[in-house]
């Protein structure tokens, strides 16, 4: 019982030291996917297949196969029971139904536990088709529940990641307002100068005495270390209290038993 607490408290103490070292714990989470597309040998006339085959915790991706369009013709992509909850799309003619290229889309509402293949690539090897052949992805992209892009991890495969969405608004900074800016007339250049006059005014001193703030911050954070210490030390004094109680009890029922 006694080692229990000891070992008990000392678990918490460990976890403050954690704490206090600015250790992210919810930084150990997998927000990592593991992507593999084996290579597939093939002669003139074979039908082969290839899968997409992935390792991790995750959503939705999406991605374009490459292949030897020379040597390979894409007849059909299939996508595993692994995908079962989820929306799969690839790219196909509106007439024939044929396959365009190797790219695919698949979407859930809520994060899915993946270890396998995901998707099946059909080809037919070509008249001049004999050997061993490679294929990669281009424009990868995989995301988490929240629309969090998750990192790829690549096995023997070349994947090309492409950039998340989320870093679509970028393209559209403020650049278009100098254009208007610098007009022809002389007014208007007047008028901005006025504009700039009360830029300099006391707000700027304002600003530079706001400049202290990253001392309160850090005196913020010293404030939250010393509430951490303190309470590191009130779990120390529980361990030497509670050690001290289970003396005296052990010595009472000696004494009980003379």
């Amino acid at each position: 019982m006694r080692r229990k607490i000891i070992l008990k408290c000392a678990l918490i103490f460990v976890l403050l030291l954690d704490i206090l070292r600015g250790v992210d714990l919810t930084a150990l989470a997998a927000d990592k996917v593991t992507v593999q597309v084996k290579d597939v040998i093939a002669s003139a006339g074979q039908t082969v297949t290839t899968e997409l085959i992935m390792d991790g915790t995750f959503a939705a991706f999406q991605g374009v196969l490459m292949y030897d369009t020379g040597a390979l013709t894409l007849e059909k992509i299939e996508a595993t029971s692994l995908l079962s909850g989820s929306i799969t799309v690839f790219t196909q003619d509106e007439t024939t139904g044929t396959f365009v290229n190797g790219s695919f889309v698949s979407a859930s509402a809520n994060n899915a536990v993946v270890d396998g293949a995901v998707l099946a690539f059909t080809f037919r090897a070509g008249s001049n088709a004999n050997g061993t052949y490679s294929f990669s992805i281009e424009q990868l992209l995989i995301y988490d529940e929240e629309g969090v892009s998750l990192t790829v991890d690549a096995v023997d495969t070349i994947v090309v990641p492409a950039t998340p969405h989320s870093t679509t608004p970028e393209p559209a900074p403020t650049t278009q307002k100098p254009a208007p800016a610098p007009t022809t007339q002389e007014p208007t250049p007047a008028l901005i100068i006025q504009e700039s006059a009360p830029a300099p005014t006391t707000q700027k001193p304002a600003l530079a005495s706001t400049s202290n703030d990253p001392d309160r911050g850090h005196s913020d954070g010293s404030g939250s270390v010393i509430l951490l210490l303190i309470i590191a030390a009130i779990v120390l004094v529980g361990i030497v209290l509670t050690a001290i109680r289970i003396k005296k009890n052990k010595m009472k029922a000696h004494e009980q038993q003379k």
